[in-house]
């Protein structure tokens, strides 16, 4: 068989492969629910969150495969030291970041609140008191989780995954997670970073 015989056998297979793969994300039917939920905006923001955390971990990790590096990615998180976390949650560039933190996707997530502390019966606006494991507080204010918005329910719309499940129950009713309690969370449960939702829990939960 000649050159340009097989140059053209190995172009219809790769094209075979990807057609197989889109169409294998297309028919899934929780990634169509997941995506119809959030609409296609906010899927476009978690796409280059993704984006942006797999190539932290592939040079962070450049030994291990994609799957391998998340996998590795939560037990370092759950074995730090929680004093010195730094290294871990900042993936993201500070152009990323400000452009996450002005996006629909990051208002769908997050509620922002004024901060009030209750002092001798009053109510009076105070800065919150530094955590280092809500990283999103700011002097004024304070973001709460928003239990009625689009990533919520595009995860209450997700059937037969009991991962997706008990994340969404926490988040409910626990509202914001330490990233040290969420990683022991996800690794207890086993995830599969072949899976599509898995893979953007992780990357939500790490992006700020």
């Amino acid at each position: 068989m000649n050159s340009k015989k097989q140059h053209i056998i190995f172009i219809s297979i790769t094209c075979f492969v990807l057609l197989l793969s889109c169409t294998q994300k297309i028919t899934d039917p929780n990634i169509i629910l997941f995506q119809h939920e959030l609409g296609e905006e906010n899927i476009a923001m978690i796409d280059l969150l993704v984006e942006e955390f797999e190539d932290h971990l592939e040079s962070h990790y450049p030994k291990l495969n994609t799957k391998e590096a998340y996998t590795q990615f939560l037990k370092d998180i759950s074995d730090q030291d929680t004093s010195n976390d730094s290294f871990l949650i900042t993936y993201q560039s500070k152009a990323s970041r400000e452009n996450y933190r002005k996006s629909a996707l990051y208002k769908d997530i997050y509620i922002k609140e004024p901060y009030h502390q209750k002092i001798e019966g009053l109510v009076e606006l105070n800065q919150p008191p530094p955590d280092k494991n809500n990283p999103i507080n700011e002097p004024d204010s304070i973001w709460r989780v928003n239990n009625i918005g689009k990533y919520m329910r595009a995860l209450f719309a997700i059937e037969g995954d009991s991962l997706v499940q008990t994340y969404f129950r926490s988040r409910e009713s626990s509202g914001l997670m330490s990233t040290t309690r969420f990683a022991k969370g996800m690794q207890y449960y086993k995830p599969d970073f072949d899976n599509y939702i898995h893979k953007r829990i992780v990357v939500i939960e790490n992006s700020f």
